[in-house]
């Protein structure tokens, strides 16, 4: 299980990604904006714009980042495979912009 630095960058600047588009589109954006939708995609939780244009994305990052952290720490690690690891590492980055852009 090896992980480079240059991955960890780049994953954690995909992760990031959806401020550069809130704050292209951020006058068309509603204030408070749905964070949250129901099971029949119906919003039910909203927030103010600002903490959905950067809270949101920043949260997503220490997420991304703590389960780096954990998978790496984990002692059992070496058992890992590459393609699970692989999902760990690119798995929130995916998410993020994902639900950021459906949000937007």
């Amino acid at each position: 299980m090896k992980i480079s630095k240059k991955t960890i960058i780049i994953t954690s600047i995909l992760t990031l990604l959806p401020v550069v588009f809130g704050l292209v589109m951020w006058d068309k954006l509603p204030n408070p904006m749905p964070t949250h939708f129901g099971a029949d995609g119906v919003a039910d939780g909203w927030s103010d714009k600002s903490f959905a244009v950067f809270g949101l994305p920043l949260i997503m990052l220490g997420a991304h980042l703590l389960c780096i952290v954990a998978s790496r720490a984990d002692p059992k690690s070496g058992n890992y495979s590459e393609k699970l690891f692989a999902l760990i590492v690119w798995l929130l980055p995916v998410l993020s912009i994902l639900v950021n852009g459906a949000m937007y």
